[in-house]
């Protein structure tokens, strides 16, 4: 099935199955840097909420490669909680800690 379809079935049950599926691909999740697209103020309105990827650990990246959908990135990183930088480095630590990291990588 793959990281995208795992993906897809674990955000319907819960965290504790996202984690488990992005920690057996050393995929962890990363704060993108400004685009310059600014995509909030078109919408009407700005936020300061910074925007997250996928990315695979030891895994060199074009910048090209993504990992899955940015309709999934958006669930995965909903499901996660993730909202702010230092909540992202929580989660990665987590990711990096669980049993399961690296299984399918």
């Amino acid at each position: 099935m793959g990281l995208h379809g795992e993906l897809r079935d674990a955000v319907e049950n819960g965290r504790d199955e996202v984690v488990q599926v992005l920690a057996s691909y050393k995929a962890v999740p990363v704060e993108v840097e400004d685009s310059g697209v600014e995509t909030a103020d078109l919408l009407g309105g700005g936020s300061d909420t910074p925007d997250f990827e996928l990315e695979k650990r030891g895994v060199e990246e074009s910048e090209d490669d993504h990992l899955v959908d940015r309709q999934t990135r958006k669930l995965v990183v909903e499901a996660l909680g993730v909202d702010s930088s230092e909540e992202c480095e929580q989660v990665v630590e987590e990711l990096e800690r669980h049993d399961d990291w690296g299984a399918k990588a």
